[in-house]
């Protein structure tokens, strides 16, 4: 049975919804996470265990900055390992409708759910694409697109995951 493991990535998913752009908080702790800028500690997961990642989005335009419930930010996350071939991970939460993913009404977060993910070991990263409509002009809508760390190296050494 894989074991159950909850990561809290060290960025932040952030909306700046009036203008169309979506932005992305850098990463906090040097984890490497964030606009991919590198370097720093990952978090280890072995290639068989299941995963979460969980998301917050934000407002930045206000202060304080406000928290943007997943069930009104409609995305697609991609995520593939460098190097890894064409294997991909494909989560996305468009309209309500959640793949791959849940929406945590109580803590406000979508949680991305690596389960039998498939993936091989490597360097996990992420591509999102944030979809965004007006409601004053519904057939159309913006997309915006972007890159990042995960944080997370998958490794094919079960005893080599030091995130417990």
């Amino acid at each position: 049975m894989a074991k159950r493991i909850i990561v809290e990535p060290d960025f932040t998913c952030c909306c700046g919804t009036q203008s169309g752009d979506v932005y992305y908080g850098g990463g906090g702790s040097g984890s490497g996470s964030g606009s991919g800028s590198g370097g720093g500690d990952f978090k280890r997961i072995y290639v068989g265990d299941d995963f979460k990642l969980s998301y917050k989005f934000v407002d930045t335009r206000y202060t304080p900055k406000v928290l943007i419930p997943p069930k009104y930010v409609n995305c697609i996350f991609k995520y593939v390992v460098l190097g890894g071939g064409d294997i991909e991970y494909i989560a996305s939460c468009i309209d309500g409708v959640c793949t791959n993913c849940v929406i945590d009404e109580g803590t406000k977060t979508l949680k991305v759910l690596f389960k039998e993910h498939g993936l091989p070991a490597g360097k996990l990263v992420v591509s999102y694409k944030f979809i965004i409509r007006d409601p004053e002009f519904p057939a159309e809508e913006a997309c915006r697109h972007e890159s990042a760390d995960t944080g997370i190296i998958l490794t094919d050494n079960e005893f080599e995951n030091v995130y417990m």
